[in-house]
Parts: C-alpha cells; structure tokens; sequence
C-alpha cells in the first residue's frame, strides 16, 4: 500500500484506532445522527455502488451494504489496518461488500464506476486535500457523486468545544 500520510496511519493503527474498536458501540450511537446525514444526502439505493473512504470500524459501510443489498457493492476503505479488520468482521454477512487497505489520497482503486464515495468523518486527515479527493473522484462514474460528513473547526464544535468548558 502506498502512504502519503504516515502520520496518520500510525495514528489510527495505533492506541487510537484500537480505543475506536474498543468504544465502537459509544462511538456508533454518537455519531448515528451523521451517518443518517451522509445517508440520506447520498439518495443512494438497491444496486447501487459505494466507496466508503475512512471506513474506521465500518458503521457507513454495514449501512451502505443494507442499502444497496445483493445487486450492489460496497468497498470499506481504510488507512488503519485493525480498523479495517473491524469492518471486515462487521461486513462478514454482506457477500457484496469487500475491504481494502487504502490511503485514499494515493489509492490505486482496483476498479472504477462507483456510483457514490462517501464517508463519515473519513477525510478530514489527508495530507493534500485537493489530490486526495481528485482520486476518489477517479473511482467515480461519470455522474458519481461524492458525500462526505466532516467536523467543523474545533472552535465551532460542541463536541470539542464544550467537554473541556464544562469539565471546568
């Protein structure tokens, strides 16, 4: 696998990426609200195709592979290899969906014509945004679109704003 972004892969395939699998159900119901987000802007359905970029423990993937079911695909990506290894197990049921250790912003994607790249806080981390997403936009269709959920700054951002302030 080629690496652009070290750092982060030996972020998420370290003590952080194993405190996601161990937190994974925490984690799951409070980010539920942004995974119906991404879910319900992708408007995607039966028979349609699905990239998940930063899959981490796989939640948009198992949701995406439901959605799609048996005439779809789903392909979990992710930098973090026991991340990965979690979507895979959580994808076990699901003979439509696959796994693929990935940097996303220097992936060579096996194939292409994905009706739908998508991602629940997956692509915020890239080292060059702007390659990063003009490669999975080459995992596209024509008419693929792109649906991504992301953190506004941390200034902006109950979520890491307001533990610290209240804590105090």
């Amino acid at each position: 696998m080629s690496v652009a972004n070290t750092e982060e892969q030996e972020f998420w395939s370290g003590p952080s990426g194993q405190s996601w699998i161990t937190y994974e159900a925490r984690q799951d119901r409070l980010l539920s609200g942004a995974l119906d987000a991404v879910m319900d802007r992708a408007g995607r359905g039966p028979g349609d195709r699905v990239l998940d970029i930063g899959c981490g423990a796989g939640a948009l993937s198992v949701a995406a592979a439901e959605m799609v079911g048996d005439k779809g695909k789903v392909l979990a990506s992710d930098i973090s290899a026991p991340l990965l290894d979690r979507a895979a197990e959580r994808l076990e049921g699901f003979p439509h969906a696959g796994t693929l250790l990935a940097d996303a912003q220097v992936a060579d994607w096996p194939e292409a014509g994905f009706s739908h790249a998508v991602s629940r806080f997956g692509v915020m981390f890239f080292a060059d945004p702007p390659e990063a997403f003009a490669n999975i936009a080459r995992a596209l269709q024509d008419d693929g679109r792109m649906v991504f959920g992301a953190w506004a700054p941390a200034a902006d951002n109950v979520y890491w704003r307001d533990p610290p302030r209240i804590a105090a």
